[in-house]
């Protein structure tokens, strides 16, 4: 980037997602961005359960934090483009969009079975919400169809969608914590270490409450489990999860190996 650039942003701000903040700060102020169609980056996805979701609450608290700081600035703004505007509006909501949706999951499961609403759902209506399920995964499956046999791919997509949909907890935590609170920008750990089943428990206890008293508010207003069970089925999976997916004992003295010879 230009000084000038920098300058006239007045350097990084201190939010949680500082980066989303600069360029839209830089770009408020006529500078754009050029993509270097020569340069190729990769990016280390989080070493395990753990990591991934500290992660996925960060992106949340700071998505959360954008959108409070920055929502009015971006619909009055006479220097951004609309495709530029709605591009921000896509990216930066999806993660917080969970605090909205708890309220739909509300009104469905508690307000409207305690006014005695008679209701009835088609089949039908299931097909966007498979759909959004499904939509993350579509670029690993386009890339991996060729790649890897069928049977692992779809091994593979179910676990993608237990792992996202065990992030819900997080979500609605992460983002009603910096809603009424200060977002705090969390460091992805870059380190793994072995962990048993009872640790597992332990660590995902938060999530498994969650879902046991989603459960039983569920029965007890609309006597079946079935309105929630998207919810609550991935956040029971949280444990299994964070035991199956760590890496072995081979990688960990591969990765401690590396660390050693790095620092030779």
């Amino acid at each position: 980037m230009s000084k000038q650039a920098f300058d006239a942003a007045g350097g990084f701000p201190l939010m949680v997602a500082e980066d989303l903040c600069f360029s839209l700060a830089v770009r408020e102020h006529g500078y754009t961005t050029v993509f270097a169609p020569d340069v190729t980056c990769q990016e280390e996805f989080p070493v395990d359960y753990l990591a991934f979701r500290k992660r996925h609450s960060k992106w949340t608290q700071g998505n959360m934090e954008f959108i409070r700081k920055n929502t009015r600035p971006i619909m009055t703004s006479r220097q951004l483009h609309w495709y530029e505007k709605l591009d921000i509006v896509l990216f930066t909501y999806a993660l917080p969009l969970t605090a909205v949706f708890s309220v739909f999951v509300v009104i469905n499961v508690v307000v409207l079975p305690m006014m005695h609403a008679s209701f009835q759902f088609p089949l039908w209506m299931l097909i966007p919400t498979v759909a959004f399920l499904v939509a993350p995964m579509v670029n690993d499956v386009v890339f991996h169809w060729a790649r890897m046999a069928h049977t692992k791919l779809l091994s593979y997509s179910g676990g993608s969608m237990m792992l996202y949909g065990s992030m819900y907890f997080t979500s609605l935590r992460s983002s009603l914590k910096s809603m009424f609170g200060n977002s705090v920008f969390l460091v992805t750990p870059k380190d793994s270490t072995a962990i048993s089943f009872r640790e597992a428990l332990r660590s995902t206890r938060s999530e498994l409450i969650f879902a046991g008293v989603l459960a039983v508010i569920s029965l007890v207003f609309t006597r079946s489990v079935f309105p929630v069970f998207l919810l609550v089925l991935p956040a029971m999976v949280a444990p299994y999860l964070m035991v199956r997916h760590q890496p072995t004992r081979a990688e960990l003295h591969e990765r401690q190996r590396g660390k050693v010879l790095q620092a030779a």
